[in-house]
């Protein structure tokens, strides 16, 4: 919802809908008359661009039937949160054919943690040293306070807890027990480097395309990440040349350090294993780099924007 709106969800997706096309019509550069359910709005193509002048790509989750629908009609990769295999599975057939009834294809993406260390109980052990401080009343009224508490992600995050085993893990190398300290995407990759490379490679066999990945502390999960995985992968900016209902996309650039084998621990916390490995040409981390910046064009004269009252009584 909207500050000080309160909306039922079907409107809310249907309402997202209209601001997705507005908005790509006009970070398309192009003329925008648009009369919906929600917006009534006639404006000249905008004074702003992006670099490539065309749309970036419009990144959508939500597991509720009018979240599905609003992704496969308008977005182009649909995002997921952590789910065992079979429900992956199971979302991405549900999705493709959704797409498809509207003439569309879409490409997937996977949100998640991520822990790997040497072997796979130093990661586990490193998993429960990040919850061994949590007092478990505090995590639920952290998850509780969220805006997104009730929705059908949160649930299903909540019932992949409920089903995992002792230590948390509700299929192989994918650990539940994050989702106690924190609402939204509640679920790790957990394992040694080739665990995680596997997992990873299961998920492509999939479908999923894109992964959003991140851990804690971030800068140290994501320099062990760069170092001992991400160099064994296939990677790069996404391709939508041949995806239907999108302008040519701009591919960024890639910065990649030198090869050679990863050396040091995979403790974020050792002393080896600071700042001065993260983020820079010298260090071994490999990256991708996006850019959609703002360019000034030519100036024209403001058009009215008039919302449209509404009311769902």
């Amino acid at each position: 919802d909207m500050p000080g709106q309160t909306m039922p969800g079907g409107s809310r997706y249907r309402r997202a809908t209209e601001t997705i096309q507005i908005v790509r019509t006009l970070l398309n550069g192009e003329h925008l008359s648009h009369e919906g359910e929600f917006y009534e709005l006639e404006l000249e193509p905008p004074r702003m661009s992006t670099i490539s002048g065309q749309c970036p790509p419009f990144y959508f989750g939500g597991l509720s039937p009018d979240a599905r629908e609003c992704a496969a009609k308008d977005c182009d990769v649909y995002l997921m949160w952590p789910d065992t295999m079979d429900k992956v599975r199971e979302t991405i057939a549900d999705m493709t054919a959704r797409a498809a009834a509207h003439g569309r294809t879409l490409k997937f993406g996977y949100r998640a943690h991520v822990i790997v260390r040497d072997t796979e109980d130093e990661a586990r052990a490193s998993a429960d040293r990040l919850l061994s401080k949590l007092d478990d009343d505090k995590g639920r009224a952290i998850r509780e306070a969220s805006l997104d508490a009730k929705n059908f992600g949160v649930q299903r995050q909540a019932e992949l807890r409920g089903a995992a085993d002792g230590d948390g893990f509700v299929e192989d190398n994918l650990w539940t027990g994050i989702g106690r300290a924190r609402s939204g995407c509640g679920a790790a990759i957990v394992g040694d480097p080739d665990q995680v490379l596997a997992k990873l490679r299961a998920y492509q066999a999939e479908g999923i395309e894109a992964f959003i990945l991140s851990g804690y502390p971030h800068a140290a999960e994501a320099d062990l990440f760069s170092r001992h995985v991400l160099p064994r992968m296939e990677h790069g900016p996404l391709d939508f040349s041949q995806q239907p209902y999108r302008a040519p996309y701009q591919r960024a650039e890639s910065c990649q350090a030198d090869g050679g084998a990863a050396q040091g621990t995979l403790d974020p916390l050792s002393p080896d294993h600071g700042p001065k490995h993260f983020g820079g040409r010298n260090g071994d981390q490999v990256g991708v780099v996006r850019a959609h910046g703002l360019r000034p064009v030519q100036r024209h004269d403001d058009a009215a924007v008039r919302p449209k009252p509404q009311s769902d009584g």
